[in-house]
């Protein structure tokens, strides 16, 4: 009964802090697009055209470029894991 017990400890922490970073992860969506009509309209009054920059593909190689690190993160720690069985 123990186990279960901190099992259900542990999955009501995982839910809190869930709950937090998707809050956090809000507020970061929020700041983005505030930012990016700034800089649009900063663009513009300088004669640029905000779509000619093609930021969004920009975008997606870097977050490729971060899932590849991330696949690296994860090997390294179930190999970890796995030295400490």
């Amino acid at each position: 009964m123990n186990a279960a017990d901190e099992a259900k400890k542990e999955a009501i922490s995982a839910n809190e802090q869930n709950k937090i970073l998707t809050e956090k992860l809000k507020d970061v969506e929020r700041e983005n697009k505030v930012t990016r009509n700034y800089l649009e309209k900063f663009l513009n009054i300088l004669g640029y055209n905000f779509s000619g920059f093609n930021m969004d593909e920009e975008f997606k190689e870097s977050n490729e470029d971060y899932d590849n690190e991330g696949d690296k993160d994860e090997e390294e720690i179930r190999g970890n894991d796995r030295k400490h069985e």
